[in-house]
């Protein structure tokens, strides 16, 4: 597959990752809307970590690289995100600038 796929599929998976994290902040404690927003959480990260590994990987880089490594500690990050949402364990405004 073209590099741009990979590219383009990985912003399809960042929206969903915004979508989800503040949608966890809008649904209050309304456990209804949570578990579709958990399940976009989810699938969201993996869409993100698979395209993420197919762009390097076609785009002929190391996985040993610094930003590489930089990113996927990023990602690590934007996994402990829902749960810090949904126990609020951190202010909203926190957790939203930090994804």
């Amino acid at each position: 597959m073209d590099i741009l796929f990979y590219k383009t599929l990985h912003l399809v998976g960042i929206m969903g990752f915004f979508a989800s994290v503040g949608g966890m902040f809008a649904a209050g404690s309304n456990s209804a809307a949570r578990k579709p927003l958990a399940m976009l959480h989810g699938i969201s990260l993996l869409i993100l970590i698979v395209a993420g590994f197919g762009a390097v990987s076609k785009g002929g880089h190391s996985f040993s690289n610094g930003w590489v490594i930089g990113k996927i500690c990023i990602l690590v990050l934007a996994v402990l995100l829902l749960p810090a949402a949904k126990r609020r364990w951190l202010a909203p405004g926190v957790v939203l600038m930090a994804g």
